[in-house]
């Protein structure tokens, strides 16, 4: 775990959000997956988030491409992107591998959070993080979900991370992205859209808000069915809650 990389990156208290930068990968028969990467005041990538910790990332020049890689994870596997800038904006492809060569990739935009949520101008965007994750010591499993959200005036982005699946279906593991993310008078509304055997296909969410905490639920779902989740609203992004 890279805890010096996520330092002032996954705390939504300190974190300079403009320092914060947000892609999808865009990939054929692939879940919407969000992408958080973190940058130095210099705007040098130093850190990304894979569910449930902080890669540290080195960044270096190519000519005019920068060359990013992360740092392995315990299955010896890592990412490495390849892109250029233009502005405060790097579009280039992205690569899961391993020591083999190349398992997955994927184009890849990112933004920063500001650019996303056209929030240059007065007061910064508001970050919000709501989590159920425990540790099982035992086994070593993550159980729960969490979800961070950027918000600023009528405007929000996020994402929803699932460590196990609640509803039965859900991928887990991956920042999916919380898509038509909108304000509701009890909180916010979302859906996730997913790539299965038969298809895409789309789940609704509601998600309660209160000065402390969060209720989630699928909607569409039969009563019977599992109860809402309820969340805690805490400051750290990932394994650091």
């Amino acid at each position: 775990m890279a805890q010096s990389a996520s330092a002032g990156c996954g705390d939504i208290r300190s974190v300079d959000s403009g320092t914060l930068l947000l892609g999808e990968l865009q990939a054929p028969k692939s879940d919407r997956q969000a992408l958080l990467f973190c940058t130095d005041k210099n705007g040098n990538i130093t850190a990304m988030f894979e569910p449930p910790n902080f890669l540290a990332i080195q960044q270096r020049m190519e000519g005019e491409v920068i060359q990013l890689q992360s740092e392995k994870l315990p299955t010896g596997r890592f990412y490495v992107f390849a892109g250029r800038r233009s502005g405060q904006t790097l579009t280039g492809k992205i690569e899961l591998r391993s020591d083999a060569g190349s398992i997955f990739g994927a184009d890849l935009t990112l933004r920063t959070i500001h650019d996303l949520l056209d929030s240059h101008a007065g007061p910064g965007p508001k970050l919000s993080h709501y989590s159920s994750m425990k540790f099982i010591e035992e086994s070593g499993d993550i159980m729960g979900s969490e979800i961070w959200i950027a918000s600023h005036q009528e405007k929000a982005i996020g994402f929803i991370v699932f460590y196990d699946s609640y509803w039965g279906d859900e991928t887990i593991q991956r920042p999916l992205v919380m898509d038509r993310l909108s304000r509701t008078a009890s909180g916010w509304s979302f859906e996730i859209e997913s790539f299965g055997i038969q298809g895409r296909k789309t789940a609704k969410y509601r998600l309660q808000t209160t000065r402390d905490g969060a209720t989630l639920e699928r909607l569409g779902v039969e009563k019977e069915g599992r109860s809402p989740i309820r969340m805690k609203a805490k400051p750290k992004l990932g394994q650091a809650t």
